[in-house]
């Protein structure tokens, strides 16, 4: 089967891998290169245990300083885009302990199996990807507290090792001068990685092995249809067809038109991300997914840089060693769809890591400063299934959690189009909850 893949950051790329060592042949279609959007610098770490769902009670709580501005981490800006608003009603619809309760077991599903499947991708084809991504297998994540009761409560619902003070500083040396921490959760199961080196790795370890082909800065300008069967793609590019091959003595220059670019598959997987909700909506399908800008910057990593991954719990800010480099990533921005970074968020994020663990990284040298369009849905669970067009298929809307939950939702995804068993439960992430 001949399936068109629309976007390439980590999860069109892996359901492309997904499908394509299937025998399936893929084109894998971007309006840039392949990880260069949502994908290209994210905060590194590969979370399978993670289990918190964004909408939760505790919303209700913290709204009056979000709205006011008061939060570390969130920022909500006015907007005259009444998706913004419908999406945020059914975000605080999602609060709800029921589906709270759900959304965990869900995501908990979607993380552990990725780490199975990147296991399976490390064994297999480990050794003939271009490039390593930096990965750090079992090098565990470390969420530190500055709140004696946030931690308390923290550790009655977690698997997680709990230590404290005393013992953070113990094993986290680069800790000590913070006078703030009084503790931390330890969890040895998590990895962590380079999202766009294992883009790029796996892209051309696909090109020279699999039967996928890679059509870049191609952006989907329409989807068309008859009935309820996708036809064909058109993008923004055009190519040059000659009118009238004759030429006469007296014209060198055979008469050109302007001729769109037209797709042709058996089947098509939308994986646009945030950009997905704008292009489904010309034909009648309303996904809730809405823009949440996160930020990043990488610097230089000195010596004291622990190969574990820590957060900051209190600033939701993440720290993650990436080879020889530091990644520090926060932030949740809801502004729209303008990818433009915005000088004081980088310059919030450099002054938060400074103050929490000033010698692990040269924060004078920013190697790269980083925003990306994270697809946030209402209930943090990503949109995997089926449409109303018998060939259209759905795999978007990971929000933050596109590294850690792209495998997964690949599998899924491919497990739908062959028509073959599921390993968990598919119906969690189907379009029709909303």
């Amino acid at each position: 089967m001949k399936i068109a893949i629309l976007g390439a950051g980590i999860v069109g790329i892996t359901s492309a891998y997904m499908l394509a060592k299937r025998g399936h042949q893929v084109l894998l279609i971007d309006k840039g290169e392949p990880g260069q959007g949502g994908s290209f610098a994210n905060g590194g770490q590969l979370s399978y245990n993670y289990s918190t769902p964004i909408a939760n009670p505790s919303v209700f709580t913290q709204l009056p300083k979000i709205i006011l501005g008061l939060d570390p981490a969130f920022r909500v800006y006015p907007s005259l885009d009444l998706d913004f608003y419908r999406w945020g009603l059914k975000f605080l619809s999602a609060c709800s302990p029921t589906q709270v309760a759900t959304s965990k077991i869900a995501m908990l599903a979607l993380g552990r199996h990725t780490k199975i499947e990147l296991a399976e991708i490390l064994h297999t084809v480990g050794d003939e990807l271009d490039f390593g991504f930096d990965y750090q297998g079992r090098a565990g994540k470390l969420n530190v507290y500055s709140d004696e009761a946030a931690l308390m409560q923290a550790s009655k619902n977690n698997h997680c090792v709990l230590w404290d003070r005393a013992e953070l500083i113990k094993k986290m040396p680069a800790l000590e001068n913070n006078k703030n921490i009084v503790g931390g959760l330890w969890d040895q199961e998590e990895d962590s990685g380079d999202c766009y080196k294992l883009c790029q790795s796996l892209v051309n370890y696909m090109q020279k092995n699999l039967k996928v082909e890679l059509l870049s800065h191609h952006k989907i300008t329409a989807i068309h249809h008859d009935g309820e069967k996708i036809t064909s793609l058109s993008t923004d590019k055009s190519v040059n067809k000659s009118i009238d091959k004759t030429i006469s003595e007296n014209d060198k220059h055979p008469k050109q038109s302007t001729e769109a670019i037209s797709i042709n598959a058996d089947a098509y997987v939308n994986c646009l991300g945030p950009q997905s909700t704008k292009l489904l909506k010309s034909i009648n399908i309303h996904l809730p997914i809405y823009p949440m800008k996160g930020y990043s910057v990488t610097v230089p990593a000195t010596n004291d840089c622990p190969f574990v991954s820590i957060t900051d719990v209190k600033n939701r800010v993440v720290f993650c060693k990436l080879g020889d480099r530091l990644r520090v990533a926060g932030f949740a921005e809801f502004s729209g769809y303008s990818a433009t970074i915005k000088p004081e968020r980088i310059e919030s994020i450099l002054a938060s890591a400074k103050a929490f663990m000033p010698t692990i990284g040269d924060y004078d040298t920013v190697l790269d400063q980083w925003c990306g369009l994270r697809p946030a849905t209402p209930d943090s669970l990503p949109v995997v299934g089926a449409t109303q067009y018998e060939n259209l298929f759905l795999n978007t809307g990971h929000g933050m959690l596109g590294w850690s939950h792209a495998l997964a939702t690949a599998t899924l995804l491919s497990n739908m189009i062959d028509k073959t068993p599921q390993p968990f439960a598919a119906s969690f992430y189907s379009p029709k909850r909303f």
